[in-house]
Parts: structure tokens; sequence; C-alpha cells
């Protein structure tokens, strides 16, 4: 081999030595990001469980009210319909009294 072929392998051992490093340095960056997002995402994770119980929550006292509501609005149905019913009675009286005079 001439010396000149010898300095260019020399020199693309070199460059190939740069990268490797570079890519190590890059590679230990990026692991430390992973690592800080793997983080985020946990943290995150955890709030979203806090959050969908207190949705929970909120959905069974919404769901209990609205029950509530419900029940309570059928017993003023029904008084609403005994007091009609009573109304037409008392009407049907009237026109009675006034056909008989």
């Amino acid at each position: 081999m001439d010396i000149n072929k010898l300095q260019e392998i020399i020199e693309k051992v070199k460059q190939l030595g740069l990268m490797n490093d570079a890519l190590l340095k890059e590679n230990r960056l990026l692991k430390t990001e992973n690592k800080g997002l793997k983080l985020e995402i946990e943290t995150k994770n955890i709030d979203i469980n806090a959050l969908i119980q207190e949705i929970d929550g909120v959905q069974g006292d919404v769901n209990e009210n609205v029950s509530v509501q419900q029940s309570s609005g059928a017993n003023n149905v029904n008084k609403l319909k005994k007091e009609i019913d009573q109304y037409i009675g008392e009407i049907n009286q009237c026109i009675e009294w006034l056909n008989a005079n």
C-alpha cells in the first residue's frame, strides 16, 4: 500500500471516530430527554386519572340529582292532575247548576 492510501484510510477512521463520538453524545441527550418525557407522561396520566375520578364523582351526583328531580317531577305531575280533575269536577257542577236553573 502506498502512503496516500494509508493517509486516506487514517482520515476516514478519524472521521468515523468523530461521527461515533457525536452519535454517542446525541444518544445520551436523547436518552435524557426520553426519560424526562416518560416522567412527564406519567405525571399527566396521574392528573388524568384524578380528573376521571372527579368526573365520575360529579356524574354520580348529577345522576342522583336527576333521579330526585324526576321523582319530584312525577309527584308534581300527579298533584297537578288531581287539581285539574278537581277543577273539572267543579266546572261540571257549575254547568249542571246553570242547566237546572
